[in-house]
């Protein structure tokens, strides 16, 4: 039973799931596209009175799980070795016991470098019964194995072919064209309708050894023959920010395609940032396979003969395949979100590497020797016809090859040829698909996770200067947002300032970013339209009510406790992040220009201006109106009977205080902002107290936040002190 204006929690669920699926929330209709509730989830009037109102649950499929539920266990070296044929309409099942989903067994081939390595890693491996006619044109029958490897998955109107999993239990997938452009609707496609890029390459010079980097060194992009350590050339583990130039493949991948191609963007909170995309440039001496030191000078252009480590690992005798990156920081390229690798990419999305595809069957052209991984009659699992490049350089002898996959096996070509390319990404762990058998006909089908602004625009709702308004905010708009932490900016139709915002783990939308609205004094401008104040309400603030500003660096004194409403704006600066003890720093000490808005100040607000009240009538009292936008409220502090408290919030996220703490982070960005009292600021860096709607007495209030030695709780405050604002979404 739930009561009127009072938040209930959800019963926890107790249905058995169907086989394969797991627990993904609740919705108000059948088949997902109504209102999404989590298990348990704190809501307040989801019917109407006396009405009831009937949940559905929902169930999807871990596509992790899912993946290693058809293992086979693992490989040694010599059934990786062994050739994987093509089949043909005679010889339907030229091999089917190679074939299959298997795990990696890094004690032979090493420790993967992914972002951990908590989970096994499975491969897919040779062919699958599931789209055999798609990947040879010449061969429509069954082969006849009883055996069944589904790995399609589409991601809006794109098609992927998930090739691995990652150790940190995400799925790494390679593209696999347009959903719209396919057959009959499935993701079946071939040729150039599986790749993008058709004519991209690597650099437009072919005869510099630097061209093979994902981003080089631009300092030896020229003619000119440099003789300089790997290290300087290539950058290294300790020194990889000297890689400062992207290759066309990399500009073309993250500024073109990601950002324009079929709302893949709209996934990207659903992608791995750091998973990592070994773009491997161990250097080997050309003629004796050695491995160089990374103090070892080498010729820039137009010199001596090296192999790069995929070389060694795919062609020689004795190599061997892995999924290790040997300069496991400077060649494995990860999102600047990420612990490791060397975080210079821009979009979590890359190439397959020679390593991979080998894996899967892909080895070099017409190879037998003992270190080969499959023959030009190789097979794999995500196959096409055409030509498009891996991440792996290959070799440099005054021309700079890298590998491509050419059809059914791999090659290498100079790099300033044009070839197409199959972007690559990896779902995060956890990540399941609402539909789908993952066929190329039923493809598992991953829902992009409701934002903030698709909620917004599901709504009906309007926009103003290119931004949704935070006074169209409902509960109904925050409880269909599914993308967690993910941050948008909102503007407040009342100053049009904007300001970011997100859904966090407590379950509300929060601002992310303090208030920074000046008071106002315009007779009557106030309404409950635009600001947090009652339905059909107004305020006049004419009388007592006063907006302080000043140029930064200067004081200023008329700040005058026991006024009234009253807010302070110290001018378009930023927390500079530093942490001190004691109560003495100001924002005039040490204050930075605002390159990111989550750091701003903001306006200091007395109790009064931040609970729109003009006098202090009552005591002991929840105020249920603020200075916030309409459709949001100040958050209480930690009082019972509240969902959208400080303290449940801190509890949620597990945000701790202090220098090593992370309230001060992202996604919160609770800022040690301070105080402001007659004219200064005082606690920058040592406290990062906010309002809240709960006033004790004539001259005292709660607040609540982080402080350099406490975490969050309830505290007190002086009523005409100047404090930040919060607002969360009522």
């Amino acid at each position: 039973t739930i009561f009127r204006d009072e938040a209930t929690m959800l019963a926890p669920i107790s249905l058995t799931p169907p086989s394969g699926k797991v627990f993904a929330g609740w919705n108000t209709a059948a088949d997902g596209s109504g209102t999404s509730y989590t298990n348990q989830q704190s809501v307040t009037n989801i019917a109407a009175d006396g009405g009831t109102i009937t949940l559905y649950a929902q169930w999807v499929t871990n596509l992790y799980d899912m993946v290693a539920s058809m293992s086979k266990g693992k490989q040694s070296q010599a059934d990786l070795q062994a050739v994987i044929t093509q089949p043909t309409s005679s010889n339907p099942a030229t091999d089917t016991s190679n074939s299959g989903v298997y795990e990696y067994d890094a004690s032979i081939f090493g420790t993967s470098s992914d972002a951990s390595n908590d989970y096994p890693i499975y491969y897919y491996r040779g062919i699958l019964d599931s789209d055999l006619s798609v990947n040879n044109s010449s061969f429509t029958g069954s082969t006849g194995n009883s055996a069944f490897y589904p790995n399609y998955v589409r991601l809006g109107d794109t098609c992927w072919r998930i090739f691995r999993t990652t150790g940190s239990g995400g799925v790494k997938m390679i593209y696999n064209g347009l959903y719209s452009a396919t057959s009959e609707g499935t993701c079946a496609n071939n040729n150039n309708n599986a790749m993008i890029g058709y004519d991209s390459n690597w650099y437009g010079s072919y005869d510099l050894l630097v061209t093979l980097g994902y981003t080089r060194n631009s300092s030896y992009l020229a003619s000119t023959a440099y003789t300089v350590p790997i290290s300087t050339a290539l950058g290294s583990n300790t020194d990889y920010s000297v890689n400062n130039s992207n290759s066309t493949i990399k500009s073309y991948l993250e500024d073109t395609w990601f950002t324009s191609n079929n709302g893949i963007g709209d996934y990207e909170r659903l992608l791995e940032p750091s998973a990592g995309y070994c773009n491997d440039r161990s250097i080997y001496d050309g003629n004796t396979n050695t491995l160089l030191d990374e103090s070892t000078n080498i010729v820039t252009y137009n010199s001596t003969f090296y192999h790069f480590g995929a070389a060694l690992r795919n062609l020689t005798p004795g190599g061997m395949l892995s999924l290790s990156c040997p300069r496991n920081i400077v060649d494995l390229y990860t999102t600047n979100l990420a612990t490791d690798g060397n975080r210079q990419l821009n979009k979590p999305v890359a190439l397959i590497t020679a390593d991979e595809a080998a894996l899967s069957g892909v080895g070099y052209s017409g190879r037998t020797t003992p270190s080969t991984y499959s023959s030009n009659y190789s097979y794999s699992s995500f196959l096409t016809s055409g030509i498009y490049w891996t991440l792996s350089p290959l070799r440099y002898s005054g021309t700079a090859y890298a590998t491509v996959i050419y059809g059914n096996y791999q090659y290498f070509v100079n790099a300033a040829y044009r070839r197409g390319l199959r972007p690559v990404v990896s779902l995060k762990p956890g990540t399941t698909a609402v539909s789908g058998s993952g066929t190329a006909t039923d493809p598992w089908v991953v829902k992009a996770p409701t934002t903030i602004e698709k909620a917004y625009e599901r709504a009906g709702a309007t926009k103003l200067n290119g931004y949704y308004q935070m006074q169209d905010m409902t509960p109904e708009i925050c409880n269909s947002v599914e993308a967690i932490n993910h941050q948008t900016q909102v503007i407040d139709n009342r100053d049009n300032e904007v300001y970011w915002v997100a859904k966090l783990a407590d379950g509300n939308c929060w601002m992310t970013q303090n208030l920074d609205h000046d008071i106002i004094t315009t007779q009557n401008f106030y309404t409950y339209a635009n600001t947090d104040i009652g339905h059909g309400a107004t305020i006049d603030t004419t009388a007592t009510w006063t907006a302080s500003t000043a140029t930064y660096g200067t004081s200023n004194t008329t700040w005058n406790p026991g006024s009234g409403p009253e807010s302070y704006n110290p001018g378009e600066i930023c927390w500079d992040g530093v942490l001190v003890s004691g109560t003495t720093r100001t924002i005039n000490d040490a204050s930075v220009t605002c390159s990111d808005a989550h750091y701003h100040y903001g306006n200091y607000y007395n109790f009064l201006a931040a609970t729109a009240t003009n006098n202090f009538d009552y005591v002991y009292l929840d105020h249920d109106k603020s200075i916030c936008p309409a459709g949001w409220t100040l958050p209480k502090a930690e009082t019972s009977g509240s969902s959208k408290t400080y303290k449940r919030l801190g509890d949620e996220l597990s945000l701790t205080a202090g220098a090593s703490g992370n309230s001060h982070q992202a996604p919160v960005y609770f800022i040690y902002s301070g105080n402001w009292n007659n004219g200064s600021s005082f606690n920058v860096g040592s406290i990062g107290y906010y309002w809240t709607p709960q006033q004790l007495g004539s001259d005292i209030a709660t607040l609540a936040g982080p402080a350099n030695l406490y975490d969050f709780s309830e505290r007190v405050g002086g009523v005409w002190d100047g404090l930040p604002v919060r607002c969360v979404a009522r």
